[in-house]
């Protein structure tokens, strides 16, 4: 039984001793907290978001269409799919029903067969214009100090290029990677 602190399980976190004990191994016991946090931060955001009857997925699109064309590029399927680590039939049947809700328009792109230019209509430049506020994650981040933000931006860089590696990705081709560490 692992120990017990204030009557919380209580996981060591370090280098893994390679261990089939899964309460043992401290590198799955951190990858568990990441990804525990991670899913606890996305729905404080959905939360958020749900005032605007959009989710966090449709936010990330607006986002990606207005910062692509703001970069002057053109939002495709594929570059949105890239911007958002999705598969690109995952991000086609999302625009289908983002573009059912009115959020976006899909319009063919001259010369290219199959390929279309993903556009905000202007009730999805709105929601996208209520997304932006960001609260929630401003009041999640605040209890970060500027010194503990750049440390984990630079654990969460390391970890995103090894895993970029592993996938064989193009590193950069990505938000927010592709920003630095602003």
């Amino acid at each position: 039984m692992p120990p017990r602190v204030n009557g919380q399980i209580s996981l060591t976190v370090g280098p893994s001793k390679g261990t089939d004990d899964v309460l043992g191994d401290r590198d799955y016991n951190l990858f568990v907290m990441m990804t525990q946090t991670s899913r606890l931060m996305f729905q404080v955001r959905e939360d958020e978001l749900g005032a605007y009857d959009i989710s966090n997925i449709e936010s990330g699109v607006l986002f990606a269409v207005d910062a692509i064309e703001k970069a002057g590029g053109k939002a495709t399927l594929g570059e949105i799919a890239r911007w958002l680590l999705r598969r690109p039939h995952t991000i086609t049947q999302l625009i289908d029903r983002m573009e059912k809700k009115g959020l976006v328009t899909k319009l063919k792109l001259p010369g290219q067969r199959n390929s279309k230019r993903i556009v905000l209509t202007e009730q999805g430049r709105q929601a996208y214009q209520s997304s932006t506020r960001r609260r929630a994650m401003r009041r999640l981040m605040s209890v970060l100090s500027e010194e503990e933000r750049q440390e984990l931006w630079s654990c969460l860089s390391k970890l995103s290029g090894r895993a970029i590696k592993d996938l064989g990705l193009r590193n950069g081709s990505f938000y927010p990677l592709h920003l630095g560490s602003r």
